[in-house]
């Protein structure tokens, strides 16, 4: 049986009736699990571009469910995205670029809009987004004062597209930085702390009263979230029985509902593992295997 040989990608349907998982193997695969009211489904393979992928895959929902697209940065340094409709799963599509690492990807709330960072190979923060105009160029960001270290996460606020965030580590202190992008334009770099050696994963809530940040320092999963009284943390929770798989981020995904909250990780053995938060309080970790 295959393990998990990077780290996870989950997204969430709007209704919460299904939430999916991706990873690639160690058997050259992308690889796909996923929940639905009959319970965990998977695991399921496909073929990753010829050319073969430098990173972890990204994943996002449309918030309609009508709509999966996945994508991964191929060893050309090139994006490339694969995607389900009802009528099933479309080959790899080569979008281009000079990238390197694991790109993120957010739909808007209506899928009108998807956007795609990542990091360059000039090492600088790199976005591409599709409209229904089609996908446009790629545009670069200034990096923080102290660079970038490792991959960026972004967020939509999907209950009206009207706000976008990303965030990285810094290249010195480790430390979390925030970038947002609202009608007024973009922000300059926020930093938010925290000392987090791997890319970190972050999640709004449909109505914009909350995002959760993740990352992980060495063996402990750490938390950083906003609300309407400002950002509040960082909260700390051991890792799985068997560790994190080396430099392995976590991925986080909220129900559209605000009700669930749902990180994954990739364990040192291999196996994926899940914590949930609902109004009962955060689960014990749960293993997915692979």
């Amino acid at each position: 049986m295959a393990g998990l040989a990077s780290a996870p990608s989950a997204t969430w349907t709007k209704d919460g009736e299904r939430i999916d998982v991706f990873a690639t193997g160690t058997n050259g695969s992308l690889r796909q699990k996923y929940w639905d009211s009959g319970g965990w489904q998977g695991w399921f393979d496909f073929n990753l571009p010829s050319i073969g992928i430098s990173g972890a895959p990204t994943a996002t929902w449309t918030s309609n469910g009508d709509r999966l697209d996945v994508f991964v940065i191929g060893n050309d340094g090139h994006l490339y995205q694969k995607y389900w409709t009802p009528d099933g799963w479309r080959d790899w599509f080569d979008l281009g670029g000079s990238l390197v690492g694991t790109p993120s990807a957010s739909w808007t709330m209506a899928g009108e809009r998807i956007d795609i960072f990542a990091r360059g190979t000039n090492n600088l923060l790199v976005q591409k987004y599709w409209d229904p105009g089609g996908w446009k160029d790629w545009v670069n960001f200034d990096p923080p004062e102290l660079g970038i270290f490792g991959d960026g996460s972004s967020a939509t606020w999907t209950a009206s597209g009207r706000r976008l965030d990303v965030f990285v580590t810094d290249n010195q202190g480790l430390n979390l930085q925030q970038k947002y992008w609202t009608i007024a334009g973009w922000s300059n770099w926020v930093p938010l702390g925290g000392q987090v050696t791997t890319a970190p994963s972050a999640s709004w809530t449909s109505d914009g009263h909350r995002i959760d940040v993740f990352g992980i320092n060495v063996d402990v999963l750490r938390q950083k979230y906003w609300d309407p009284g400002g950002w509040q943390g960082w909260f700390d929770f051991p890792g799985p029985p068997s560790g994190f798989r080396e430099m392995s981020a976590p991925t986080a995904t909220w129900t559209v509902s605000g009700r669930r909250l749902d990180v994954f990780v990739t364990g040192g053995d291999g196996n994926l593992y899940q914590k949930f938060w609902n109004i009962q309080g955060w689960s014990t970790w749960i293993n997915l295997g692979s």
